[in-house]
């Protein structure tokens, strides 16, 4: 926790949030991921700045470039639906790459479950054809998943860096729970794992990639979740989300030396909650 808060301290936007986050979670479990996602590549060797100038990065804040030991790139692009262009900004974006640095580059693009069918290859002329390899998402069976986490915690057997993947990424595979539902269940069952660190990671990678798909009302139930399980987790993520607005006003009003009842009662926060804030702030 305190890692990834350190990080989340430095940045200040949603999409720099979910960046900080992915990226985590990556250089935690490398070729783990990979294996995950079902990539026969070279071993990882480090993860490599994705930041690029270009023109378009709307949909470009959670692509992952990683140097391989090979010293060829991986470029692993996130896509929670289809667009006409989905192809071309992932172009563009290796074209950027290769310009910068010159490395073979190898594109794989991780669609959500909303996504059935992977786009064909982008054929631009007779000499100029673009066909990264894909993973749908809605390949995984979430509610498979979803029991075999529940079995392990049964059992009480060791948690595995694959098991921690699967439990990040419950809320973007197939299920036939509403994906509101599926991210709150994420949350309860990461809150049984013993690493604190993995415990963690795993809650607040799973929102950054719920979020994707989740509207601000899901997102919000979402956040009142991870406080219920983890209070400090649950402020760094509201306060970098920007949601909580009465937790930020209630953080103003102690700072002015306001009385704790006072601010309970003119922001309809519950006494303990004001209490938290305040212990924190001193």
């Amino acid at each position: 926790m305190l890692k990834i808060a350190e990080n989340l301290q430095k940045y200040g936007t949603t999409k720099q949030w979910k960046d900080v986050i992915q990226k985590y979670i990556s250089a935690l479990y490398k070729d783990s991921i990979l294996e995950f996602y079902g990539i026969e590549t070279a071993r990882v060797k480090e993860l490599i700045s994705a930041n690029l100038p270009i023109v378009d990065v709307r949909n470009a804040e959670t692509d992952q470039i990683l140097l391989l030991e090979n010293d060829t790139y991986l470029h692993l692009g996130f896509e929670t639906g289809l667009h006409e262009k989905v192809l071309v900004r992932h172009l563009e974006y290796d074209v950027r790459l290769y310009a910068r640095d010159g490395r073979e580059i190898k594109t794989v693009i991780v669609y959500t479950s909303d996504v059935k069918v992977a786009p064909p290859s982008l054929k631009i002329g007779p000499n100029l054809t673009y066909n990264p390899d894909s993973v749908l998402l809605a390949k995984y069976d979430g509610d498979a998943v979803i029991v075999e986490i529940e079995q392990k915690l049964l059992n009480k057997e060791r948690f595995t860096d694959q098991d921690i993947i699967k439990l990040t990424f419950l809320p973007l595979m197939k299920t036939t729970m509403p994906q509101v539902e599926m991210a709150y269940k994420t949350v309860t069952l990461a809150k049984s794992i013993k690493d604190k660190e993995k415990r963690d990671a795993c809650m607040a990678t799973a929102v950054a990639y719920a979020s994707r798909v989740l509207s601000r009302v899901d997102i919000k139930t979402l956040l009142e979740a991870i406080r219920m399980v983890d209070y400090d987790l649950g402020e760094v993520v509201a306060e970098v989300f920007g949601e909580d607005t009465k937790i930020n006003i209630a953080k103003r009003m102690l700072r002015r030396g306001t009385a704790i009842e006072v601010i309970a009662e003119d922001t309809e926060l519950d006494i303990a909650t004001v209490s938290r804030l305040q212990e924190a702030l001193s």
